[in-house]
């Protein structure tokens, strides 16, 4: 029977340890994203290739010695790099004489995806697969909505870290839920947790949107728990990326997210016409909504050789100039330090406080 790993992202591997035991799968999660996963990344890895890459390779690395032999990972078509990862780490992995199977699943084709997890868990039943990746969807969705009130609670709490721990519990049962039925009711709960918890909102808080590759926006180590730092300076952090919104935009099953992918293609369409790959079309549109939603600024957040948003921030000053919103870029790779980074970020806040001090004089 194989032992299914997969990339560590954020809080996704919860929904997929959830499809894959579902299916009845042996499953090894990889360690949550550390500075020996970079160590092992950068000392095989091309040296010029985007860090998610690097950071799913080391990942890889870590299961495998854990006991993991089947590395399920995600493909793509377009420009993007994205949809030549699988095939990359698999040549690098197997020179390091690794023994393992790699799966490779394009997310753009939802029929595939189906037949995939059948051929990785050895399922038959069609409908047994659908049931296994609706209850991970559900549990995607969950862990979605304590983000939102985790996001929503942070910069004014009372007491510190209340919120990350009540976010922190809610995860953990998230992640012990065996069967559909207990999924039912549980958004009540998250919200009602969260009420509990004491704010206190300044007059006069700063909004920031954050944009940018997935990878990047989605996993905190690797941008180095930016919504964490900025809340702690009482900013409002609305993070415009999630796994869920990613997908429908992928594949077009839910009419308010078609309506959503129109509405973003048709902002950015001024400054970039056609879909370039990544996120880098919904970076600039994503921008401009934010704009229009009241917010003070926005962060841009992408790994160092990412093509599609070098393009996205080679258009950004345009943007700036005619929207009217300040926006800081933030390319990342295994070299980057954390002091320097949050220098720039609380330079950024600090120049959106001044620039509102102004309109108001």
């Amino acid at each position: 029977m194989p032992v299914i790993t997969f990339p560590h992202m954020g809080y996704v591997y919860i929904a997929l340890k959830s499809i894959f035991k579902t299916l009845g799968g042996e499953v090894v999660v990889p360690p949550r994203p550390n500075k020996n996963t970079i160590t092992l990344a950068s000392k095989y890895a091309p040296e010029l290739v985007c860090l998610p890459l690097k950071i799913n390779l080391g990942n890889f690395i870590e299961a495998i010695n854990l006991g993991a032999n089947l590395i399920v990972t995600g493909g793509g078509e377009g420009p993007c790099r994205y949809g030549y990862y699988g095939e990359i780490q698999r040549r690098i992995l197997k020179d390091l004489g690794y023994d393992f199977d790699l799966v490779m699943v394009n997310q753009t084709k939802g029929i595939e995806i189906i037949k995939k997890f059948k051929y990785i868990t050895k399922t038959k039943s069609t409908w047994d697969t659908l049931k296994a990746l609706y209850f991970g969807w559900n549990k995607m969705k969950l862990i979605e909505l304590a983000e939102d009130n985790l996001r929503a609670s942070r910069p004014f709490e009372m007491v510190e870290g209340e919120s990350e721990r009540v976010f922190l519990k809610i995860l953990q049962e998230i992640d012990n839920m065996k069967i559909l039925k207990e999924i039912k009711d549980f958004s009540g709960y998250i919200n009602e947790s969260f009420s509990k918890i004491n704010i206190e909102k300044k007059d006069g808080y700063l909004k920031i949107a954050i944009v940018g590759e997935v990878f990047m926006v989605l996993e905190p180590f690797v941008n180095f728990n930016i919504e964490k730092r900025l809340a702690e300076m009482g900013i409002f952090v609305d993070r415009t990326v999630k796994i869920t919104n990613w997908l429908k935009r992928v594949w077009l099953f839910d009419s308010e997210a078609r309506s959503e992918i129109k509405m973003i293609k048709e902002l950015a369409k001024p400054y970039l016409k056609e879909h370039i790959g990544g996120e880098g079309i919904y970076s600039i549109g994503q921008s401009i909504l934010s704009k229009a939603r009241g917010y003070d600024g926005v962060i841009q957040i992408a790994p160092f050789t990412c093509m599609p948003e070098i393009v996205a921030y080679s258009i950004f000053p345009k943007v700036m100039q005619k929207e009217k919103i300040p926006v800081l870029s933030l390319f990342l790779d295994e070299h980057s330090v954390e002091t320097g980074i949050m220098t720039r970020v609380e330079a950024f806040v600090d120049l959106i406080k001044r620039q509102g001090k102004n309109k108001h004089q």
